[in-house]
């Protein structure tokens, strides 16, 4: 079949519901007009498949994901997905806006505060998406709507896949795919973060620094030599160490929530933005790695630190910062809490800056400012 039947004009009806208005996007495996619900008097977008193109995998896809029960305000995906002579056509929300390839066209950067926003945008769509063990799998700057007000929409989900799986049909776009997804290997919520870091990095110097820092990423990553990020590391420091994390070759290594990582941009925002009351919390360990902590009381553990690491406690200490003091207490983990190598018991001791916090065989230093 001929991929040309998948084409519209403008006043076609498709569905015997959506009026064409104008053709939005053509992409590599359909294209996407806007048009007019006239059942429900509103704006939709209709994503018409090229039957070339579609193979069985991603057609049972595309009927799937008008299933999935996803709330979000941050995920735009399929309402409706319907066979029209041969074509499958996916309905969804239309999204008032300018994909973010576009956005960086020509070489523009973003600068820092709206990168970050935009980011924290993108990570809140997973945080959603994650909850009900689904993986967009396909995050990159073409799947990402930026709106008039800087927020931005995930969209495309058509390759979605599952958590604890192998792919069953998605292989990612080059070089924003994860090294797990590219050698078909099981997938983690961690699949998704290394793509976020991806785009960050991406907003952060602009396409065409990008297209050549980029290049080889993914045959890098396939060898085991981790993507390098010194150009933005150099400028923006606290955006180099969450990229550095989010793109981690090891998905243990990588932050292991989308929760944990928009908890992290959050603050990160709220310092841009003037907005933080108090001290900032960080907890540094590892290699560099951080744990940015807000007002209020957690427990932490090793879900925190590493999943692999048995020493740890799932439930290890429990934290509590007012936004100028901290207050630390085992939790009653099988193999206790030292500050400063002084061991706790379950009352709360108060630490201050470069005070080191011990669980087991990890050390997290205490870094108030």
């Amino acid at each position: 079949m001929n991929n040309g039947v998948a084409y519209l004009k403008n006043g076609d009806i498709v569905g015997g519901i959506y009026q064409v208005k104008e053709l939005v996007k053509e992409g590599s495996t359909g294209v996407i007009y806007k048009c007019r619900d006239r059942q429900r008097n509103r704006e939709a977008a209709v994503k018409r498949f090229f039957p070339d193109k579609l193979i069985p995998e991603i057609a049972e896809k595309a009927f799937a994901e008008s299933k999935l029960n996803i709330r979000s305000d941050y995920a735009v995906t399929a309402e409706k997905t319907f066979l029209e002579n041969g074509i499958i056509n996916l309905v969804m929300p239309f999204v008032d806006g300018e994909s973010l390839e576009d956005v960086l066209a020509g070489g523009v950067k973003i600068e820092e505060k709206k990168a970050v926003y935009i980011t924290r945008c993108i990570t809140r769509a997973c945080v959603d998406l994650h909850s009900i063990g689904i993986l967009s799998s396909d995050i990159k700057s073409g799947n990402v709507m930026v709106l008039r007000d800087d927020s931005a929409r995930l969209i495309d989900f058509s390759c979605f896949e599952v958590t604890g799986k192998r792919a069953s049909a998605s292989r990612g776009s080059k070089p924003y795919a994860a090294p797990e997804l590219l050698r078909h290997d099981y997938l983690s919520e961690a699949t998704d973060i290394y793509s976020i870091g991806v785009v960050f990095f991406e907003m952060l110097v602009g396409s065409s620094v990008f297209a050549n820092e980029s290049a080889h990423w993914e045959e890098n990553a396939l060898m085991g030599y981790k993507p390098d990020i010194s150009v933005v590391s150099r400028l923006y420091p606290t955006a180099g160490r969450i990229i550095d994390r989010a793109i981690e070759l090891n998905p243990k290594d990588r932050y292991q929530s989308a929760t944990e990582l928009f908890n992290h941009l959050s603050s990160y925002q709220d310092l841009l933005s003037g907005n933080t009351k108090g001290k900032n919390l960080i907890l540094v360990y590892g290699n560099g790695n951080e744990l940015w902590m807000k007002p209020g009381r957690a427990v932490i553990g090793r879900n925190n630190i590493d999943r692999a690491n048995c020493y740890v406690s799932e439930r290890h200490l429990e934290i509590e910062f007012d936004g100028r003091r901290v207050k630390i207490r085992d939790a009653g983990s099988t193999n206790g809490t030292r500050i400063n190598g002084y061991k706790l018991d379950g009352k709360w001791v108060e630490v201050r800056n470069a005070d080191v916090v011990s669980m087991a065989d990890v050390n997290l230093k205490v870094c108030l400012s």
